[in-house]
């Protein structure tokens, strides 16, 4: 095991060992315009709002057998959600509530006339978020939002412009920390998690289905959106001072197996 792989492995100890398995979902979500994607922080949203159950591509077409083609569905529509299902597909869920999601978002994909429309809301869209690594492999990029007042990887809605999910993580990691990823580095999708979004005066609840990248940073100078307000590396044996969730812990042990991207 790499030094990061073993650094990892005991900062989730620390957070078994404290008690800090937290159920605090992620809420990825964004204006609607492309180009001005942000985390939605709506006015009923807080630390405690967001707790909840959180319940390479080139792959073989087998994997979207299943998928149901929509009436309505455009080509552009429709190659977006074989993708997707590429991905999905192609995950290895590591513990019960991955495989759940996974289930959980396949049935999404295959079935949903519209999985990544934010107005659909039962049961739920496409969410996509970044998880981060440093030049170096030892940092991870999170952001604050200072109504949810948590730390997280930055992510949100899939956008008309996006052509597909991982379009969408990186579009979202540069918008909101002026991050450029390599794009010489394979991303890895690293996590799959369904999590319920608290109902506001403006949306039901509903549930996210997010899946997070694992991406490598060009650089490392970060210009935080005004929506994120502050952006930081924590360097991974660090991450218990942030009180990230464990979703963001599980990522990272895939993200860093056998060292730096």
């Amino acid at each position: 095991m790499s030094r990061n792989g073993a650094t990892t492995l005991k900062v989730r100890n620390m957070f078994y060992h404290n008690g800090l398995r937290s159920g605090a979902s992620h809420l990825p979500t964004s204006d609607v315009s492309c180009g001005v994607h942000r985390h939605d922080t709506g006015d009923s949203r807080g630390r405690k709002a967001a707790i909840a159950t959180r319940l390479s591509s080139d792959l073989s077409p087998s994997y979207c057998r299943g998928m149901q083609p929509q009436a309505d569905d455009r080509p552009e529509d429709l190659e977006r959600r074989r993708n997707a299902l590429r991905w999905v597909e192609s995950f290895a869920p590591s513990h019960e509530r991955a495989a759940r999601s996974q289930r959980l978002t396949l049935e999404l994909l295959r079935d949903s006339p519209a999985p990544f429309d934010r107005s659909h809301y039962d049961p739920g869209h496409i969410t996509a978020s970044g998880l981060v690594l440093s030049p170096t492999g030892e940092r991870v990029l999170l952001v604050f939002h200072i109504r949810l007042q948590l730390w997280l990887q930055p992510g949100g809605h899939v956008e008309p412009c996006d052509n597909d999910v991982l379009t969408t993580a990186v579009r979202e990691v540069q918008e909101e920390t002026g991050i450029s990823v390599l794009t010489g580095v394979t991303p890895i999708l690293v996590g799959v998690d369904v999590h319920q979004i608290p109902a506001t005066d403006r949306e039901p609840a509903h549930f996210h289905h997010d899946l997070m990248f694992r991406l490598a940073a060009a650089g490392d100078a970060i210009d935080a959106s005004a929506e994120a307000r502050e952006a930081v590396w924590c360097p991974i044996e660090q991450l218990p001072e942030y009180h990230v969730d464990d979703v963001l812990l599980s990522g990272v042990e895939r993200a860093i197996p056998t060292g730096p991207p």
